[in-house]
């Protein structure tokens, strides 16, 4: 626990090492006197929003790439108001706003995208709000969104229903992973997550079984981390990660399995039976054309002959596999992939 702690820290440090910081301010007559007279020098700030990198771009366009190392921005009011920038993730407000401003300034931070922070996508903003100005919000609302009088759509609600949501996913989860005949509540139980990790092999095979189970979970445990993520930082070392890690751990196992990230398995079982069966021919055989398709099959060097195949030994093995739906899926993958790599080579 303790370096796992470590190494999330060192990452944090990692971050802030790296990220860097700007002010934008509007540019006014005597701005220098005026930051003068309070101690301040604006001058290097001035220069820097000014100033165009080696690449030719200005401030606004490397705070708008999310992979710039310009994360950080102190604004006033430039930007607050017809600015886009879909991958800001948090709002920092310690000035009073209303109305329209208020609106506007709050969809700065409330934009969805599909670009991956940590491998997750955006599906919300924070706003920490020192002033109250989200008191306000009500009556913006009324006046330039929904015109309504309830707040239950308004775009932005307290952090604590976020909480809530978390964990209703996680339980209608693990009611999902119930009714498929999975007992997540043995590995929540243990004290370690992962101390029955020999379970996970069991679920995966459950759920790779059907496709509409495989599917569904997906979709709970996207969820699941959609929220969990928007539920940071405040939830980290809350005892509901071990439940989220469950699910991200189960997700992991199955991706790996339809992802085929390592099918060396697969491969060698593929390329025994295949030994078996092949048909030397150093002759080549060219120009088999369909009429209509104008498809061209060209092979080289060997050709398979499937009659020869011993398909009684093959059932035999396959009942000796313990988990038959992963090994279905592996097998799957593997001749997908294949059938791929033929189309592409003779198209």
């Amino acid at each position: 626990k303790n370096e796992v702690h470590k190494a999330r820290l060192k990452k944090m440090v990692d971050y802030m090492r790296k990220v860097e910081m700007a002010v934008v301010v509007s540019a006014e007559n005597g701005e220098k006197e005026k930051f003068d007279a309070q101690g301040l020098d604006i001058c290097p700030h001035r220069q820097r929003m000014d100033q165009v990198d080696v690449h030719g771009h200005d401030l606004e366009y490397n705070f708008k790439d999310p992979e710039h190392v310009l994360q950080v921005v102190f604004v006033c009011a430039m930007w607050l108001t017809g600015f886009d920038a879909p991958t800001v993730s948090t709002l920092y407000l310690d000035k009073p706003q209303k109305d329209h401003t208020l609106m506007q300034t709050i969809a700065r931070a409330n934009r969805v995208t599909s670009y991956r922070i940590d491998g997750v996508e955006k599906k919300n903003g924070e706003i920490v709000d020192y002033y109250g100005v989200i008191g306000r919000l009500k009556k913006a609302i009324k006046d330039y969104g929904q015109g309504g009088e309830g707040m239950e759509d308004a775009p932005v609600k307290d952090k604590d229903e976020l909480f809530a949501l978390l964990d209703d996913a996680i339980e209608q989860g693990r009611v999902f992973c119930a009714d498929c005949g999975i007992d997540i509540d043995a590995v929540l139980t243990a004290y370690d997550v992962f101390q029955q990790v020999g379970l996970f092999g069991g679920w995966a095979d459950t759920l790779l079984s059907k496709d509409e189970w495989r599917q569904s979970f997906k979709v709970f445990e996207n969820t699941i981390t959609a929220l969990y993520e928007a539920c940071k930082p405040e939830i980290l070392g809350q005892p509901v990660v071990r439940k989220v890690a469950l699910f991200q751990y189960l997700r992991g196992v199955i991706d790996s399995i339809i992802q085929q990230q390592d099918i060396d398995s697969a491969t060698q079982r593929i390329n025994e039976l295949l030994d078996e069966s092949v048909i030397v021919d150093d002759a080549s055989f060219h120009n088999l054309k369909d009429g209509k398709s104008g498809w061209k099959i060209v092979q080289n060097g060997q050709s398979w002959d499937l009659s020869r195949i011993d398909f009684d030994k093959l059932k035999e093995d396959f009942k000796q596999v313990k988990y038959k739906n992963i090994e279905i899926a592996d097998l799957r993958a593997f001749l997908e992939k294949k059938l791929q790599d033929m189309l592409n080579r003779n198209r």
